[in-house]
């Protein structure tokens, strides 16, 4: 006996436990991206897994903007496999598995346990996967195209430091963010809506601020919980510094809108600089050249080593005064601070002037200093991190804007 599709989709549909309606809603198209398609089935694993942060009973409204969210980070994926592809990336499977595991430490899930734990909600582990495929993706494109860009010198970490030890103690803000795309006022409004749902699952779940961002945030941020570290609030619009500087730590502030985003903070701890403090405890020995002729200090370093001027058996254009100081790195003013706080030991720092002269330290030795040195690490890291989530926010910006997007829903 022969069978038709017809009669056979509509056996299989049976065998399924899905009414020919539901199956068909369930496996239908609802956006294609560049000739890439979304199902429903996609979308609505996703809406599960985003719901499971809105706390229970969530308004319709509220369903209606998640499930928009879910599609807005589907499309954004999609442009995103695809721009890897044509760059000939890959995410490296071990890389999800540890950002897995960082969400069952911040969810309170045993370790490996997350997969039976969103399977319980109805969510198929390959949801959460694929948003993080997303996220780490972007990321490997950013890398790829604008290494030029992000990559850190001593001089960028010397100016950022120099920023921050000049900053008033009031400004320094650990933060967490959760951000919310609002491109324009229908999603401005359904925005500031789920974040004000968030708030309130938060408070009524006693749940982790860092959960919520790690579930719903489209900043790049989200991969560590939305963590920002310490931030100076001086360098930031007075449309966000404002709320933030009121806030008592563990205050979540917000939903603020700011340049078609809608923000959410945690403020951690303020008025406290783990760097500075570990800076505070490191003590030089610097040799400073100076001179009123600036190839005078240049020639004079090209042909003297560093541990001969350290030692003080140079040669040479006595055009120049060389002194040699043993002190501790908090005494220095804040400018010299910053530059030889980022010079390695041993190391010349760039050409300065001061005073109507021009000058460069070389750093003769550092003491008690593994854990500024640590600290300064994770400063430049975080440097490049920022650089990182702003370039590939404005190239998912430009593949979206730039792409064939037809939504079917």
């Amino acid at each position: 006996m022969m069978f038709s599709c017809k009669n056979i989709c509509a056996l299989l549909g049976i065998l399924l436990g899905l009414s020919g309606h539901a199956y068909a809603n369930d496996l239908g198209i609802v956006a294609v991206v560049n000739d890439e398609a979304i199902s429903n089935v996609d979308l609505n694993q996703r809406s599960k897994l985003l719901q499971l942060g809105a706390g229970p009973n969530p308004s319709q409204e509220i369903l209606n903007t998640i499930r928009r969210s879910a599609l807005d980070a589907l499309i954004n994926e999609a442009l995103i496999r695809q721009e890897l592809q044509r760059l000939n990336l890959k995410v490296d499977e071990k890389n999800i598995e540890n950002s897995l595991r960082g969400l069952e430490e911040r969810n309170n899930i045993p370790s490996g346990k997350i997969a039976d734990a969103l399977a319980s909600q109805g969510v198929n582990i390959a949801s959460l996967k694929a948003q993080i495929a997303g996220e780490l993706g972007m990321v490997a494109i950013a890398r790829r195209l604008f290494a030029r860009d992000i990559s850190v010198s001593q001089t960028d970490i010397a100016g950022e430091l120099s920023a921050r030890i000049r900053a008033r103690e009031s400004d320094l803000v650990a933060l967490r963010e959760l951000v919310l795309d609002a491109d324009d006022s229908r999603k401005r409004q359904q925005a500031i809506g789920l974040a004000r749902n968030i708030i309130g699952a938060l408070k009524a779940q006693n749940a982790p601020f860092a959960a919520a961002a790690s579930r719903f945030s489209t900043s790049l941020s989200a991969r560590n919980g939305g963590n920002l570290g310490l931030v100076d609030l001086s360098t930031y619009p007075t449309e966000l510094a404002g709320p933030i500087a009121e806030a008592t730590p563990g205050q979540i502030v917000g939903p603020l809108y700011f340049d078609n985003k809608v923000y959410l903070y945690q403020v951690s701890q303020r008025g406290r600089d783990p760097l500075l403090e570990a800076l505070g405890k490191v003590g030089i020995t610097y040799a400073r050249l100076t001179s009123k002729t600036a190839s005078d200090i240049t020639d004079y370093v090209a042909n003297n080593t560093p541990d001969a001027i350290c030692s003080g058996k140079v040669t040479g254009d006595q055009n120049l005064s060389l002194d040699i100081e043993e002190t501790s790195l908090s005494a220095l003013p804040p400018r010299q601070q910053s530059i030889i706080a980022a010079t390695p030991e041993g190391s010349v720092t760039r050409l300065l002037s001061e005073n109507n002269l021009h000058a460069v330290y070389v750093l003769c030795a550092r003491r008690d200093s593994e854990e500024a040195d640590e600290a300064i690490t994770r400063f430049g890291q975080s440097i490049a991190d920022n650089r990182i989530r702003t370039k590939a926010e404005r190239h998912r910006l430009d593949l979206k804007r730039t792409a064939r997007i037809d939504l079917r829903g």
